[in-house]
């Protein structure tokens, strides 16, 4: 069994497609709105890949990423995605620590994979 993969985000809409692209990898999705209940959620169980949505409301991306890897132990894969025009929001979250930061359309593209990637079951 593989250790879950959080995806922080507020939208719904997304979020449904994210889901339905875990269910395909087979990979224990579990969705947090505030990085808050991101991190109780770490400290309860820990996850393989935590996905932060960089348009989250009043975000502050640099301790949020502190925040999520200190909560990890830096075990959890940290990738973060924003549409490409906010440019200073992606740099932010390099500058941050983030393991990999992308832009929507990339992760749109590339989210099973991803999630085969980094939290699949090993078999």
């Amino acid at each position: 069994m593989s250790k879950p993969v959080i995806f922080l985000s507020t939208d719904l809409i997304f979020s449904s497609r994210v889901a339905g692209a875990a269910r395909n990898a087979q990979v224990d999705l579990t969705s947090a709105s505030s990085v808050e209940a991101a991190v109780a959620r770490l400290t309860i169980e820990p996850a393989s890949l935590v996905i932060l949505d960089l348009t989250l409301s009043k975000l502050n991306v640099a301790d949020a990423v502190s925040r999520l890897k200190q909560t990890s132990n830096e075990q959890a894969v940290l990738i973060a995605y924003a549409p490409h025009v906010h440019a200073d929001v992606l740099k932010s979250a390099k500058e941050a620590g983030c393991d990999q930061v992308l832009t929507r359309g990339q992760f749109d593209q590339q989210i099973e994979s991803i999630l085969r990637t980094f939290a699949a079951p090993q078999e």
